[in-house]
């Protein structure tokens, strides 16, 4: 029987999907209303030298299917409503949302519900956060469950709160760990940060600060700002320092031999690792979901930063619905 999975949206983010999935050996339906996303899904795996027979795209959602998997990832505005249909009428063994899950934290508050009406537990049911995959973010987490209390700093440009921020804030959860994180101060910028995929996409700036017992989260991200995101992490005897412009990391660490006190701070540290930090392409993190060689957090697990985001983005004045992709 060959593997088989239900894709919903070929959009950047599927065409990305589609191709991992396709070159795993899966036989993929993909979703998407619009003729035109199917035609450069197909050029594109042309391009890649990736063979099209196991791709095949429907204008209309699927109303009666048997899969391995199931993909969603359309943008935010369709993606509850598109995994509510699929649910009525379809099945499959696991599922891969990509995220946010909602703009909307009512239908994310549903999540739960609209699954475990099919009797769908949680396991089977993981979001996309592909950070917590990434070497360098699994040695911070190591470090940082050494450490009393870690502090991560985010600066940047427009990249979106609700786009890639809440990468940001899983990827803090999943570093500190400890109690879920509460927002201390929020500020969102007036101007919305554009988007290159259209007028219709948008997404939020400005600055937060978030903590728990174990660590706080600062994050700054100006909708006037091009700057790539430089990032930081202190604990009680390392810091760590990347660009993500070129993922350049760097990570010291007090001297085990140190008999120096604390306020000789820096002068006892040595470089323990310093180079290009080496990451997945969704691509490939896709085809190790897909076969089961890589592990991403389940529901329960994912959708603590969607509480949290929407926490900052309330707290600086902006009222759900949201308006972010």
């Amino acid at each position: 029987m060959s593997k088989s999975c239900y894709l919903s949206g070929l959009g950047l983010m599927g065409r990305r999907h589609l191709r991992g999935l396709l070159r795993s050996g899966f036989n993929v339906v993909a979703f998407d209303p619009s003729e035109e996303s199917a035609k450069i899904a197909i050029d594109e795996l042309v391009l890649a030298d990736i063979p099209t027979d196991g791709f095949k795209h429907i204008s209309k959602p699927s109303m009666s299917g048997d899969y391995h998997l199931a993909i969603f990832a359309e943008t935010a505005r369709y993606r509850f409503e598109n995994v509510s249909l699929f649910l009525k009428s379809n099945y499959a063994q696991r599922f891969l949302l990509e995220k946010p899950l909602s703009a909307n934290p009512t239908e994310v508050d549903l999540y739960h519900k609209i699954f475990a009406d099919q009797g769908i537990g949680v396991d089977r049911v993981m979001v996309n956060y592909p950070r917590r995959t990434w070497p360098y973010v699994k040695r911070l987490k190591e470090m940082a469950q050494a450490s009393k209390f870690t502090t991560i700093t985010i600066n940047g440009g427009s990249f979106g709160f609700g786009c890639n921020g809440i990468h940001y804030i899983d990827m803090f959860i999943y570093i500190v760990g400890a109690e879920a994180p509460s927002v201390k101060y929020s500020k969102v910028d007036h101007t919305m940060v554009e988007s290159g995929r259209g007028v219709q996409f948008s997404d939020f700036g400005g600055e937060f600060l978030a903590s728990n017992s174990k660590g706080s989260l600062y994050c700054s991200g100006s909708s006037s700002s091009s700057s790539n995101v430089v990032m930081s992490v202190v604990g009680d005897h390392f810091y760590a320092w990347i660009d993500e412009r070129d993922l350049k990391w760097r990570l010291m660490a007090k001297s085990p031999e140190s008999d120096q006190p604390l306020f000789r701070f820096g002068w006892d540290y040595e470089v323990k690792e310093e180079d290009l930090a080496i990451v997945d392409s969704l691509e490939e993190l896709t085809s190790k979901w897909a076969l089961e060689d890589e592990q991403l957090p389940d529901l329960n697990c994912a959708i603590k930063a969607h509480y949290l985001l929407h926490e900052v983005l309330e707290n600086g004045g902006i009222k759900p619905p949201f308006k972010y992709t």
